[in-house]
């Protein structure tokens, strides 16, 4: 289904499981050529973009996925990821803090949120993260394994 927007983004999206970032990126063109609004595809170009080393692209990608739409809290993740390889810690928390608005009892989003808070120094609003993010799912490994090691 050369025309399914839908299935070029499944693609786009297993060419980067798979590492092939070049046949991620081309496929989600292609579903873009049948489809300006698949957020989604934006948001797979961004990663891959982001997994090659341009991390400017990547967040532009980003941007306009976010664009279409504000409430994809995946894309606000992936954008936060991306900021903080980046070294904006700031503008990751920023990212993140707009994710748990829409979502604020996402576990892996508060795990993401401890982390880069951790990253940043700021330990005890870490640890509080990692343990509303163990509240809410008590099988929360990075949130377990952040609070583990910090009894030490």
């Amino acid at each position: 289904m050369p025309r399914d927007g839908e299935s070029l983004v499944l693609l786009g999206s297993v060419r980067y499981d798979l590492g092939d970032y070049d046949g991620a990126i081309g496929y989600c063109r292609r579903a873009l050529t049948v489809d300006l609004d698949r957020s989604d595809a934006y948001r797979t170009m961004g990663m891959a973009l982001r997994e090659k080393g341009d991390r400017k692209a990547a967040l532009e990608q980003f941007n306009k996925a976010l664009d279409i739409n504000s409430e994809d809290v995946e894309t606000y993740r992936e954008a936060a990821l991306t900021l903080s390889m980046d070294g904006d810690p700031d503008g990751a928390i920023a990212k993140l803090l707009k994710a748990l608005e829409i979502d604020p009892n996402n576990a892996s989003v508060r795990c993401d949120l401890g982390t880069v808070l951790l990253k940043r120094g700021d330990r005890e609003q870490a640890l509080e993260q990692f343990r509303k993010a163990l509240k809410i799912n008590p099988r929360c490994v990075c949130a377990a394994e952040a609070l583990k090691g910090s009894s030490h």
